[in-house]
């Protein structure tokens, strides 16, 4: 089908109106006619001879074809290669596993969608199609294959493999887990449809130990739709798994910063008596190696890293070969001092979610491994790398007030928790947090169309869909004619510059 991207250019046609005001105003001199005597021939006024009539058809048509066709390629022509897809009335898709408890939530709509001439497909790779009357046979048998991809993915996939502005209707379950990476922007006309699914709440045990006074302490893990968190069971020995007996050995060497080493000292013992672990804090002076091996270590000593060497080209002074397997060493980075306050942006693997401490300085220089931590302005605050199967953290600020507010705050006992109580692994199966219907609703970059719940399309997709304009349609679904137009005015150009110079030459022949 052709279309026009640019079709207000289709005013430049109106130029065909020069060459034929040129042929219609076509002026014709007066021939003199020699005559023996004009005694006989009445006086008459001069007049100049002139005809509005076209005598040149040829070059006439030549020429206003040429200024059409001119016209025309400022349109923009376009030959539009619609798939035949398009002529379908639109995709249902819905992992094959959750058919069932996707229609038990939305049959009313499904019967509806499928009755106007909708398909059903798997939300899953292949996206093959599905048949209504077997949810049974689906739910119980069939492979989930949209556990192999996020929705997320398998829609840019999808994308790609449907037409713009296609219909789709997605009925998903609502776990916050399989939503993963960046939401897309798509062209497709996405309707979004989430349900709950399972329990309301899962529980399972995640970490048990002996406390110092010998009785069993059971911590549980929590998963609810509103959020995941730690608790301690009632139920104690109802719950089973393996009972943690260790002891966890943490060697301090506090080198000039006593004060910094006597806060931290004082959270771990904070940490003990609030979780009931058995602890040992012992203060090591430089060089003196602890008299077993540790599960943490903090060098707090910036001077000179307590022989810290991770060429292991000196062994005396190691720090690593002081602490046990998988454990974790942590340490003040050195360099400059730099004074200017600012905000430590804290993640989720040390400290806890949400966490904020003033930073009034900071050391220079490169950062070294993965940033945990940051400044606000995105500098490396705290990072982490490995060494010997242990992990080994670079802070750049000091837990001194001169430095820091972190030993000031009642959250400073929890900054360290996750540092020295490693939470378990939870599988993505039992995390039943949901994720918000405004942060799942897709985007489109070119059509307005949202949700089913009637929401507009932000104003960020409707910008992005003006710069796309016209380009996008060109790349994924029209062939350009521009090229053919071209070669079609060359070719009128050249008969007419030809049919001109030959009725030129005539005119100087006669």
């Amino acid at each position: 089908m052709l279309q026009l991207l640019n079709p207000i250019a289709l005013v430049a046609a109106a130029a065909v109106i020069i060459p034929v005001l040129v042929h219609l105003w076509n002026v014709r001199t007066g021939k003199t006619l020699r005559v023996g005597s004009i005694a006989l021939l009445a006086t008459s006024a001069r007049r100049r001879a002139s005809s509005l009539r076209i005598t040149n058809w040829p070059l006439f048509l030549l020429r206003c074809f040429l200024l059409l066709l001119l016209a025309f390629l400022l349109a923009r022509p376009v030959w539009n290669n619609t798939p035949t897809a398009n002529k379908q009335a639109g995709w249902i898709l819905v992992p094959a596993r959750q058919l069932a408890t996707a229609h038990a939530h939305y049959g009313p709509r499904i019967d509806s969608l499928l009755a106007a001439g909708l398909e059903l497909h798997d939300l899953g790779t292949g996206f093959e199609k599905l048949q209504l009357q077997d949810t049974l046979q689906y739910s119980t048998s069939t492979p989930d294959k949209s556990t192999l991809l996020p929705p997320w993915s398998l829609l840019k996939v999808l994308d790609v493999q449907l037409p713009k502005a296609f219909p789709v209707h997605v009925f998903t379950d609502n776990r916050l887990s399989a939503y993963q990476g960046d939401r897309p922007h798509t062209q497709l006309a996405i309707h979004w449809n989430s349900f709950a699914t399972g329990d309301s709440m899962y529980r399972s045990p995640a970490l048990q130990w002996v406390t110092p006074n010998g009785k069993i302490r059971h911590i549980e893990w929590v998963s609810t739709p509103a959020g995941n968190y730690y608790r301690e069971s009632m139920t104690g020995a109802a719950l089973t798994g393996d009972i943690d007996t260790s002891i966890i050995r943490i060697g301090i060497y506090p080198g000039k910063n006593m004060a910094d080493a006597q806060y931290v000292k004082a959270a771990l013992q904070a940490i003990a008596q609030f979780t009931g672990r058995r602890i040992t804090t012992t203060l090591l002076s430089a060089g003196q190696a602890p008299a077993t091996a540790q599960n943490i270590v903090f060098n707090l000593d910036e001077q000179q890293h307590v022989g810290l060497n991770l060429s292991k080209s000196s062994t005396t002074d190691n720090l690593l070969s002081y602490i046990a397997p998988k454990g974790t060493l942590f340490q003040y980075d050195t360099g400059d001092a730099i004074a200017g306050a600012s905000w430590a942006q804290e993640g989720n693997l040390i400290t806890g979610e949400g966490l904020q401490h003033k930073v009034y300085r900071f050391t220079g220089g490169a950062a070294k491994g993965t940033p945990l931590w940051t400044l606000a302005n995105g500098q490396p605050l705290l990072t982490m790398t490995a060494a010997e199967g242990r992990r080994v953290y670079h802070f750049k600020s000091r837990f001194n007030p001169a430095w820091s507010d972190m030993v000031w705050e009642g959250d400073f006992v929890q900054t360290l928790l996750p540092l020295v109580l490693a939470a378990p692994v939870i599988p993505d199966a039992v995390d039943l947090r949901i994720i918000d219907e405004q942060q799942s609703a897709i985007g489109s970059r070119e059509t307005a169309i949202g949700p089913v719940d009637g929401r507009e399309q932000s104003a960020v997709d409707l910008a992005d869909r003006q710069e796309q304009g016209a380009d996008s349609l060109l790349k994924d679904s029209a062939k350009d004619l521009s090229f053919i137009i071209w070669i079609a005015a060359f070719i009128l150009f050249a008969a007419e510059r030809l049919l001109t110079h030959r009725q030129q030459q005539i005119k100087q022949d006669a």
